[in-house]
């Protein structure tokens, strides 16, 4: 393979040293014209580890490289201003966009850092406590379709059908709101004790679509937001890919060109939260509430309806009202405005909603401390096994790990191999994850419950700086120093890009290494956002229902129709045309038997019919001929449709 690299000889540069005055002085070289106009380069005794000067120099071993930095193997310097924004343009604000696009609870000015530095801080967690809300979800459908089953017919509209889905999302918003009582038996006992009086019951049905309905409206689901951010990084990732290829490489005469084994830095780096897509999406299919203080009401507003029902309905008033713990709070509580209550208080009317009270009920769907097993987790939560948490563990652990995976392969195939000062910081990275997720549970184990919101923030705060300061520096260029370029194998050499044959590699691994890895990468994540949604399909129907019970899937189920119907009518042509090739030989063979041998007996055609007739005659008494002597049975089917048939039920459907 040629190199793509152009390179211009330190001879050149030394023979004509007033040409090239940038170069030399970026390189510290000082430049003396004599009296003579003689010019005397003075060669640099220090300088910053650059490899146009390494090159330019002739340095080409580790000691070389220690005694020009000045510095030994530790001292790195700073990229370019101009390279380091080109990286972060074209690597990191793509995730950075992505990262906006992750739904946040308006719950209180804090909660939407609370919810990105809990991303950043602690993706595992993140990712497991958005399963747990779609198995949460999942688990209150299953039961109310087997609870609509047993007590619906199947012949009724559908709109009534649907039903459990309105009731699936009423139950998950008074989890939220941090109920304790079981308001799910409490609506199905209002639901059948009102069903033999048709009046307050069509009243009930309509008050229960309705606050369905308000709470379906209310969620802001940015699932078509969410898949153009998802486009624009996967585009993303193609594009730099495409202009770091396409771009001119570093060399004596373009030093301000792109270093390929720098860009496997900013690629590493950038695979390393490849988790991000599937998260996002998960969120965005969850969606949020954008008016949290009201949905309280509107679950106490119809709470007092089905009280109101169920008292004119002359029902026992014991048996027509909420316990009391059921009185759900009308208002959040913000910092600075007094205390929450606690779970074991009795609630009034006018007493708030504590925000550290809405996190434990998983009102923050990213940080839900049921994936934890907490002993102190709300009552109230669906009863999940530890099957379960085990399962939205480990499928967060595979998102996770496999983008550090990718991110570490790539840092460890740039030259020199298995150095192990690049993979180092991406190491550092996944141990700051371990931590975070064991600070979780640590502090969901043995904090108080009031305490855990505070504590769990500033932890992923701390987390989320620490990722993020990590990534700036091996932007700046904390890589860029000779223990980084020098051979593990203990010959001393440096691995400089400008040197053909570790320009040409590459070069190669970049095409035919990198490029392919992360696209495989970002696909599997993809595929894995693709399996959960199948898993968790019923959840994903609570979340993503309408405010007019209309289904979301149903340009797909319609797709779905008109392709069985394009591909039974491709069938039924081909079975047609496979007869009627069949048919066309059987009457050439019949003609050709007939020309032959006309006294040998009847045809085929012939021996046929009278087959036929002897089977009709046998099967149902008639006799085969008519009085005129003609075959009663000549406009039965004709014997092609029983030979050799193909596909009959293609055929009979």
């Amino acid at each position: 393979m040629a190199s793509s690299i152009f390179y211009l000889s330190s001879d050149e540069v030394f023979a004509n040293p007033l040409h090239y005055t940038a170069l030399l002085n970026r390189c510290h070289f000082g430049i003396v014209t004599l009296a003579n106009n003689v010019t005397h380069l003075v060669f640099p005794k220090h300088g910053s580890l650059d490899f146009i000067c390494l090159h330019l120099l002739n340095y080409t071993t580790q000691a070389q490289c220690e005694a020009f930095t000045g510095g030994g193997l530790s001292k790195w310097t700073l990229y370019s201003g101009i390279d380091v924004w080109t990286r972060l343009e074209v690597w990191k604000i793509p995730l950075l966009l992505l990262i906006l696009q992750f739904s946040c609870v308006a719950l209180a000015w804090h909660a939407y850092p609370f919810t990105l530095f809990h991303l950043l801080g602690n993706p595992e967690n993140s990712i497991a406590s958005l399963l747990y809300t779609l198995s949460s979800c999942q688990s209150r459908a299953l039961l109310l379709i087997e609870t609509y089953a047993l007590t619906e017919p199947f012949e009724i509209e559908d709109e009534i059908r649907l039903e459990w889905k309105h009731y699936a999302l009423i139950l998950v918003s008074y989890d939220e709101c941090g109920d304790c009582g079981d308001v799910a038996s409490f609506i199905l006992k209002a639901k059948n004790a009102m069903e033999e009086q048709p009046l307050h019951y069509k009243q009930f049905r309509k008050s229960f679509r309705k606050l369905a309905g308000d709470l379906a409206a209310d969620r802001q689901t940015t699932s078509l937001l969410t898949v153009y951010a998802l486009f624009i990084f996967i585009q993303a990732f193609g594009f730099a890919f495409y202009k770091t290829q396409g771009s001119d490489k570093a060399s004596l005469q373009y030093p301000n060109g792109k270093l390929v084994n720098i860009e496997a830095h900013s690629i590493a780096y950038s695979a390393l939260f490849l988790w991000l897509a599937p998260a996002v999406y998960l969120s965005s299919i969850i969606g949020v509430s954008q008016t949290n203080e009201r949905i309280p009401e509107k679950l106490n507003d119809f709470r007092d309806l089905l009280e109101t029902l169920l008292l004119g309905a002359e029902f026992p008033e014991d048996y027509a009202r909420f316990p009391k713990i059921h009185e759900l709070p009308r208002t959040i509580l913000l910092p600075g405005h007094g205390h929450g209550t606690s779970l074991d208080e009795e609630m009034s009317v006018v007493s708030p909603l504590d925000y550290s009270e809405r996190h434990r009920s998983a009102g923050i769907y990213s940080s839900n401390p049921g994936v934890l097993a907490s002993a102190n987790v709300a009552l109230h939560r669906p009863e999940l096994g530890l099957a379960t948490r085990m399962g939205c563990h480990s499928t967060a652990w595979l998102l996770v790990l496999s983008s550090v995976v990718v991110s570490m392969e790539i840092s460890r195939e740039v030259p020199p191999v298995n150095n192990i000062c690049r993979p180092l910081g991406e190491l550092s990275a996944l141990i700051a994850w371990l931590s975070s997720c064991l600070g979780d549970f640590a502090i969901n184990k043995w904090a108080r419950p009031e305490s855990r919101y505070a504590l769990i923030f500033w932890k992923d705060t701390a987390a989320s700086c620490a990722i993020l300061t990590l990534i700036l520096v091996t932007q700046l260029g904390v890589l860029h120093r000779c223990a980084c370029y020098s051979s593990s194998s203990g010959d001393g050499a440096i691995f400089n890009p400008l040197i053909p044959r570790v320009g040409n590699l590459l070069d190669y691994l970049f095409a035919n290494r990198w490029l392919p890895i992360t696209m495989c990468a970002i696909l599997f994540q993809l595929v894995m956002a693709a399996v959960v949604s199948w898993w968790y399909i019923l959840s994903i129907r609570v979340y993503l229902q309408r405010s007019s019970s209309k289904s979301n899937l149903k340009p797909l189920w319609l797709v779905g129709r008109y392709l069985d119907a394009l591909f039974g009518w491709l069938e039924r042509l081909r079975v047609d045309a496979h007869n009627a090739l069949r048919l066309r030989r059987v009457k050439k063979e019949a003609r050709s038997q007939s020309q032959t041998s006309e006294d040998s007996g009847p045809d085929i055609y012939t021996q046929h019919q009278m087959e036929q007739s002897e089977v009709r005659q046998d099967s149902y008494g008639l006799a085969p001929v008519s009085a005129d002597g003609h075959d009663v049975f000549e406009d039965a089917e004709p014997p092609w449709h029983h030979i050799d048939m193909l596909d009959t039920s293609v055929q009979n459907r």
